[in-house]
C-alpha cells in the first residue's frame, strides 16, 4: 500500500493506542497484544522519511521491551529506515547510530547530563519557572498553561544551555512540532529539518571561533578533531528535538492529571512538592513518549514463541510496558506513594534518553512551583482540552486554567 501524500489518513499506531475514555491507559487492542504475548504487525508511516505505508511488529510486554531494547541484535539507523536521504543518515544524531560510533558520541554528550550537573541547573530552572508564573499571574484566570508555561520552559532552558538568544524560541518550537507531527507533509518535515540544520550549523561555527561557557562550546571543545562539524550539528539536533515537546507534554499532562485526581495532588502538597519518585510515577502512568523509535532486527531473533527475521522492523510500546502487571501489579492507576517504578518511559538500554535527569527536574520544579503559587488552581473540563493523539509525543495542545 502506498500514498502520494502525508495527509492521507493512517490510523494511530498500535504501539501508541490509548483508551478513548480516559485518554491515558493503553487501548484495548494494545492491551490484548501485550496480555496475549504476541508481536502483531501494524501499519505506520514515518514522517519525513517516506510517503509509503509500511509495517512493523509491536513489542508490548515489559519483559520483552527490556530484553530487546537491551540487545545488540536490535539496531537503529539507516538499516531500519532504508530510504535514501532520510534523517537516519545524519552524522552525530545518536538516535540513528549503533555500536562504537554511538558509544563515542554518547560519551561526549552524557557527561553534561549527569545527576550532579543537572542538579546544579536547579536554581536557574527555578528562576525561569518563576518568571513564567509571573506571566501566568498577569494574564489572570483563563490563561493557557501550555502556551505560557509548559511549552516556553524547555525552549528557555535549551536557549540557556546553548547560549542562544531567547528570541529564537518560537522558531525552535515550530520546527520541533513539525518534525514530531504525523500529519505534516513530507515537504514540511524536511523544510523544518533543514531549518534546524542551518540554525545549529551557525551556532557550531560561532562557538568554534569564539567558545563560551555554553553546552555547545563544551561539546565542540571536548570532541576536538574526533568530532566533525556535521556531527556536532547532529548532536545539537537530538538535544533540540528530544528536549522540547517531550518535556512540555510531560509537564502539562502531569498538571492536568493532578488537577483531575485531587487525592494525588494532596500527596504532592503533603510532601512539599513533587519529589523525584513521584515524578517517575507520573511519567510511568502518562507515558508521553508512548513508543520507542523505529528499529530493526540485525539478525534472526526468537524470544519465547515469537520470532523476528533479520531486517524486520519493530516498534516498542513503552506505554503498554509501563502499564504491564509484571511491572506494577494489578493496580495500574496513578499512585504517588508507589516505590519508584523501574519504568521504561525514557526508553531502555543503549538508547535510553541521555537528558532524562533534566526532564525530571523541569517537570518537578514546574509542578511544585505552580501549585505553591496558585493553591486554588482549578481543574478544566474535558471538552476544553485538545488531545494531541496523532503526534509522536502524546499530550494536550491547550490547558486553560482558573484559580
Amino acid at each position: 500500500m502506498a500514498s502520494d501524500t502525508m495527509t492521507d489518513e493512517v490510523s494511530i499506531r498500535l504501539t501508541s493506542q490509548r483508551d478513548p475514555h480516559g485518554h491515558v491507559a493503553p487501548g484495548s487492542e494494545l492491551r490484548a497484544a501485550r496480555d496475549g504475548g504476541s508481536w502483531p504487525t501494524f501499519e505506520y508511516r514515518e514522517p519525513g522519511v517516506h510517503t509509503d505505508i509500511d509495517h512493523a511488529s509491536a513489542i508490548t510486554s515489559y519483559r520483552d521491551v527490556r530484553e530487546l531494547l537491551g540487545s545488540t541484535a536490535i539496531i537503529n539507523g539507516q538499516a531500519a529506515y532504508n530510504v535514501a536521504g532520510s534523517r537516519a543518515q545524519q552524522p552525530g544524531n545518536l538516535l540513528f547510530k549503533n555500536g562504537a560510533e554511538h558509544r563515542r558520541l554518547r560519551r561526549i554528550l552524557i557527561r553534561h547530563f549527569t545527576v550532579k550537573r543537572v542538579a546544579a541547573l536547579r536554581p536557574r530552572v527555578e528562576e525561569l519557572v518563576d518568571g513564567l508564573l509571573d506571566t501566568v499571574a498577569a494574564q489572570g484566570p483563563g490563561t493557557d498553561l501550555i502556551e505560557n508555561l509548559t511549552r516556553p520552559l524547555p525552549a528557555l532552558v535549551f536557549c540557556e544551555l546553548m547560549g542562544v538568544p531567547y528570541t529564537h524560541h518560537q522558531d525552535i518550537l515550530g520546527w520541533t512540532q513539525t518534525l514530531l507531527s504525523l500529519d505534516a507533509s513530507f515537504e514540511e518535515n524536511h523544510a523544518a529539518a533543514a531549518a534546524i540544520k542551518d540554525f545549529l550549523t551557525e551556532i557550531v561555527r560561532r562557538v568554534t571561533r569564539e567558545p563560551g561557557a555554553d553546552l555547545m562550546s563544551a561539546i565542540v571543545a571536548e570532541g576536538g578533531d574526533d568530532l566533525s562539524e556535521d556531527e556536532a550539528v547532529g548532536m545539537g539536533t537530538i538535544l533540540l528535538v528530544a528536549g522540547m515537546d517531550t518535556t512540555s507534554h510531560s509537564t502539562a499532562l502531569s498538571i492536568l492529571t493532578l488537577l483531575q485526581q485531587p487525592d494525588q495532588l494532596a500527596i504532592v502538597r503533603a510532601a512539599g512538592g513533587l519529589a523525584e519518585p513521584a515524578t517517575d510515577e507520573l511519567i510511568r502512568y502518562l507515558s508521553p513518549v508512548p513508543a520507542a523509535q523505529l528499529r530493526c532486527a540485525a539478525e534472526d531473533i526468537t524470544l519465547g514463541e515469537n520470532t523476528l527475521r533479520a531486517g524486520d522492523r519493530v516498534m516498542f510500546s513503552l506505554l503498554a510496558a509501563n502499564w504491564d502487571p509484571e511491572l506494577i501489579g494489578s493496580a495500574p492507576e496513578l499512585d504517588l506513594t508507589r516505590p519508584r517504578p523501574n519504568h521504561v518511559g525514557f526508553g531502555y538500554g543503549f538508547h535510553q534518553c541521555p537528558g532524562q535527569h533534566l526532564a525530571r527536574l523541569e517537570v518537578s520544579v514546574t509542578v511544585t512551583k505552580l501549585f505553591e503559587r496558585f493553591p486554588a488552581l482549578a481543574a478544566v473540563t474535558d471538552d476544553s482540552l485538545d488531545w494531541n493523539e496523532r503526534g509522536l509525543i502524546y499530550g494536550i495542545n491547550r490547558l486553560p486554567v482558573t484559580w
